[in-house]
């Protein structure tokens, strides 16, 4: 999406540059926020002992990645789905693109500009929480379950992206997921 190109799509040319102004604002606030992440993480292994940095690391690092999936899966259609009594957004869930208008997008944005920039804060929000369901399975978090979990994910959403849809990929996550979780308690 150039300016170029949304001119010649019947875009004003002062409406085409707002909104890739608006895309490039939102996207480099979307970075600092990620880094953010990075800034927990390194707070927080500051505090522990050194024996424990791995673990710490390692819970941050899953925080953003699980907030970030159930934000996909379910959060952006609760908090932007069409709303059930005006309490609840009852759609959307499973596949957020679908909220976006005919032109893709949506609050003025490309939809999956909007996504991200709202996944960003969600999961940098959940590393603020403790991740406790691997404490409570195991005990203490498995620092190289996590990472090789983590990195069959990455695997699987881009490994197929031009022709895997988001509902596909985040099954795939899922199901590496459970299939490294199996073969750790073997």
């Amino acid at each position: 999406m150039g300016l170029t190109a949304l001119i010649e799509s019947g875009m004003e040319a002062t409406a085409a540059t707002e909104l890739l102004l608006n895309v490039v604002w939102t996207i480099v606030g979307a970075i600092l926020v990620y880094f953010m992440q990075a800034g927990f993480a390194m707070c927080e292994a500051g505090f522990t002992r050194a024996k424990n940095t791995g673990n710490i690391l390692m819970k941050n690092m899953m925080d953003f990645v699980l907030g970030s999936l159930f934000f996909f899966i379910f959060g952006f259609a609760i908090m932007h789905g069409s709303d059930w009594n005006g309490i609840i957004g009852s759609t959307g869930f499973l596949d957020p693109t679908k909220l976006a208008d005919a032109d893709g997008l949506f609050n003025g944005l490309p939809i999956g500009v909007f996504i991200i920039f709202h996944i960003v804060f969600c999961a940098t929000a959940a590393t603020l929480a403790a991740l406790i369901v691997t404490w409570i399975r195991y005990g203490k978090p498995d620092v190289s379950m996590t990472f090789n979990g983590s990195l069959a994910g990455l695997v699987a959403i881009t490994a197929g992206c031009d022709c895997v849809s988001n509902v596909s990929a985040i099954l795939r996550i899922v199901f590496t997921l459970c299939s490294n979780t199996r073969s750790s308690n073997e």
